[in-house]
């Protein structure tokens, strides 16, 4: 209804901020309006590669997206974790490994339904991620003892067999990490609030309160840019330690 059936060319900055306005007057959330003119965006730069248009109706930079409300971080807290452990062995034993395994590497859950043995390199201590949300870029970390025990426990598979099975030997799924996680969450009586992205917020959360550098941190989540690691920031103070020691 914004754009009408005003051709591309005629369009200027002004008009996606009036659409953003419009959209958002709809209760059409910011972050799903920013997708919308994204695409608009991209379809601009398309036809401009397809020498469709003779020039940029809305130049790099003219357009800005709505600011969105910062990501929420909740974590557990470690007698939380512990409860929840708990409650896993009680209702789904098989389930335990996975779910220490994912807090040990504060890997997504995708990741770590999609691990093969191809990247679990025990002899060298190194497990790969293959990290689709990096455009296929891996992610490479140490194994820890603790998780070297996990694995070490696993039946061992080769090439692309799946790390994580259940107990008829079928791989595990995202769908079914997430059941066996609520349901071990509620059993336990804890915060409505802790999802099963809470576990990789746990292990990002965790590091800062030891004092890991933000930049350490940034590479073990596999975050693209710092600013997404930023948010864990307040919980260490070890970097203003830093910054006051050098000023005296």
């Amino acid at each position: 209804a914004t754009f009408g059936k005003r051709l591309v060319s005629a369009l200027r900055p002004s008009d996606v901020t009036t659409f953003q306005t419009e959209r958002l007057a709809a209760k059409v959330k910011a972050s799903s309006v920013n997708v919308e003119t994204t695409w608009l965006v991209a379809i601009v730069r398309k036809m401009l590669a397809f020498g469709w248009l003779e020039k940029d109706p809305l130049p790099r930079g003219s357009v800005e997206s709505l600011p969105t409300p910062a990501p929420k971080t909740d974590f557990f807290r470690v007698e939380e974790w512990e409860r929840f452990l708990v409650a896993l062995e009680d209702r789904r034993p098989e389930a335990v490994p996975f779910f220490r395994a994912l807090l040990l590497t504060a890997a997504r859950v995708g990741e770590l339904v999609e691990l093969t043995w191809a990247g679990v390199d025990l002899d060298g201590k190194r497990i790969t991620f293959e990290m689709s949300k990096k455009r296929g870029e891996p992610k490479s970390l140490p194994i820890t003892p603790e998780l070297a025990e996990i694995l070490d426990a696993l039946p061992r598979g080769v090439g692309r067999a799946p790390v994580f099975t259940r107990p008829d030997g079928s791989p595990w799924k995202t769908s079914t990490a997430r059941t066996a996680f609520y349901s071990a969450r509620d059993a336990a009586r804890l915060r409505k609030g802790l999802s099963v992205h809470s576990i990789r917020h746990t292990g990002a959360s965790w590091q800062a309160q030891a004092g890991v550098p933000l930049i350490k941190i940034k590479e073990s989540l596999g975050h693209s840019n710092i600013r997404q690691t930023l948010r864990y920031s307040h919980l260490s103070t070890e970097h203003l330690s830093e910054a006051v020691e050098a000023i005296a």
